[in-house]
């Protein structure tokens, strides 16, 4: 089963309330510029691209980055640009984005080389958005303890909402964290944050 359904088509995803999600996202996506970290099949890179001029949407798996490639061709979307490939390759230059969306990757990265490495990673990238748009997983996520990613995560003694807002402000350039939303994953909701300066 994909992660998202198919933004033109419907049909079955893992990742439920996608419309709810992308809805939350345009709600508070501003500017003309936007980089998509982990696109996955596209859905929220699709979604935004009715108001943003340009979309860098980058994916590491291949068969993501190819569907997307066919469904823009298929539906005459041509201002993303779809690249197959780590994120990070990105991050140099003066890569500059008005807004960016770095959904449910973070911990990904936290699991592949540490959540000490992976928060220089957030800060590097927070340093190519005006605005950022994030979310991560959690640690009081049920059925995934056995996932790479969740050991790598610190215990969160308290409040998750709490733990999570001082993380993306100690790890980032930006000074502001507001919470826009939350959305249903693993029998927890997601947090889903606006950061900005």
């Amino acid at each position: 089963m994909a992660y998202h359904p198919n933004y033109f088509e419907g049909g079955p995803g893992h990742r439920s309330s996608c419309a709810d999600r992308l809805q939350c996202l345009r709600n508070h996506a501003v500017g003309r510029t936007m980089f998509d970290v982990g696109c996955s099949e596209g859905y929220n890179a699709f979604g935004m691209a009715e108001t943003f001029d340009h979309i860098l949407a980058v994916d590491n798996v291949e068969r993501n980055v190819r569907g997307c490639v066919e469904l823009a061709a298929q539906h005459n979307v041509g201002n993303i640009t779809w690249v197959d490939g780590d994120f990070r390759a990105h991050l140099v230059g003066d890569a500059y984005w008005d807004c960016v969306m770095y959904l449910s990757v973070h911990h990904h990265i936290c699991g592949q080389i540490s959540i000490e490495q992976a928060s220089k990673v957030l800060r590097e990238l927070s340093e190519r958005g005006e605005m950022m748009l994030f979310d991560m997983g959690q640690k009081n996520e049920e059925g995934v303890t056995e996932n790479t990613w969740w050991k790598a995560l610190p215990s969160v003694d308290g409040d998750q909402e709490e733990w999570l807002r001082t993380y993306v402000l100690e790890n980032t350039r930006y000074e502001r964290a507001e919470l826009i939303g939350s959305f249903p994953i693993h029998n927890i909701q997601r947090l889903l944050w606006k950061l900005e300066m």
